[in-house]
């Protein structure tokens, strides 16, 4: 799956990185920067670059353990990811999807390009505070001065545009990446930048870019198609193909899907936007109430169906029971939001 830097965009206009005609993304020219992931996930991140960033190579070794409210997940992410100005090829090994893109940028930061240097200041301001940040203060790491940018939970500490070091949590899941070595303006092989070989890409066409992109608490974003997991032997009476279609077409205003998966005994996909996280378990009621006591919860009816709402560790949820499908759907929202507020939000999905 094609994964973006945490903060990508955001960091690229604090530090005034939106270059003229082929927007550099770097001040550094070329390099080459390896980060040690630990917490929930743990393993390794390697990046090359040249040309300024217009071309990159990323290889992803990571391992991730998470456990929501008693349901342990874990998956493992093995991608190389290469761009070259504004094409993609991303290689998702564990999986096996293979996509090449366009990515529709230049004309969303066009505008940047014809800014003064003042208005660039001030548009630079404007998207760190749409998303609540700040520049906390400077810190040295690898022995380079680094300013520490606070953003949704998650602090970066950033060189010339490059982050040494990422601290990022949310819903009780800890992710930190550090450089262990960090080389710049060196030679970078020209293979380096060659796509994953021996594998057939899937053209997926142009994936817009907004010049505001929702903040993620891994180090990277999707926009490649949701990752599916099929069993031989379904347990809930709703099938992952309903449940995946249902959450394909459901809209959220403010929301990007991260992920999408089968865990036998119950489906769950994970959303983030500008003022959190969203988690959706689908279970049945037999599985939900291993973990969940519901009469700790707040039931009502809404909509012609009950719904169950209380206080969940960092956050608030919403259950909502689908009988004729024997299915209960448990919105997990971090950080916590007001009963209305969350309505707003399950009402949406057409379960």
């Amino acid at each position: 799956m094609k994964k973006i830097t945490i903060l990508t965009f955001i960091l690229l206009a604090i530090s005034g990185l939106y270059a003229q005609q082929k927007y550099q993304h770097y001040t550094i020219k070329s390099g080459y920067i390896e980060y040690k992931v630990s917490g929930n996930s743990t393993g390794s991140r390697k990046m090359w670059w040249d040309d300024y960033g217009n071309k990159s190579r990323t290889e992803s070794n990571i391992t991730t353990v998470t456990k929501i409210l008693g349901i342990t997940n874990e998956t493992k992410e093995e991608t190389v990811n290469v761009t070259k100005k504004n094409q993609f090829w991303n290689a998702n090994l564990v999986e096996k999807v293979y996509q090449t893109g366009i990515y529709d940028i230049e004309e969303n930061l066009a505008f940047y390009e014809n800014m003064t240097p003042a208005e660039k200041k001030a548009f630079e301001k404007q998207m760190l505070d749409q998303y609540g940040g700040s520049i906390i203060g400077k810190e040295t790491i690898m022995g380079y001065e680094c300013d520490i940018i606070s953003v949704m939970g998650a602090k970066s500490w950033v060189y010339k545009g490059i982050a040494l070091k990422t601290e990022a949590s949310i819903l009780g899941i800890t992710i930190t990446e550090t450089a262990v070595k960090f080389d710049q303006n060196i030679t970078v092989p020209a293979v380096k930048f060659e796509p994953y070989p021996g594998v057939k890409y899937e053209d997926i066409g142009k994936i817009e870019v907004p010049t505001t992109a929702p903040v993620t608490t891994s180090t990277e974003v999707n926009t490649s198609k949701p990752v599916q997991q099929t069993t031989t032997t379904p347990v809930l009476k709703c099938t992952y193909a309903t449940f995946e279609t249902i959450i394909n077409s459901s809209k959220i205003p403010g929301y990007r899907m991260l992920s999408i998966k089968d865990n036998t005994t119950n489906y769950n996909a994970m959303f983030v936007g500008f003022t959190g996280a969203l988690t959706i378990l689908g279970t049945s009621k037999s599985e939900l109430t291993k973990t969940t006591d519901l009469t700790l919860f707040e039931s009502f009816n809404h909509n012609g169906k009950s719904h169950y709402y209380g206080d969940v560790p960092d956050g608030s949820a919403i259950i909502v029971s689908y009988p004729d499908k024997d299915l209960y759907i448990m919105y997990i929202f971090n950080p916590a939001k007001s009963k209305e507020d969350m309505l707003n939000i399950t009402d949406k999905f057409g379960f």
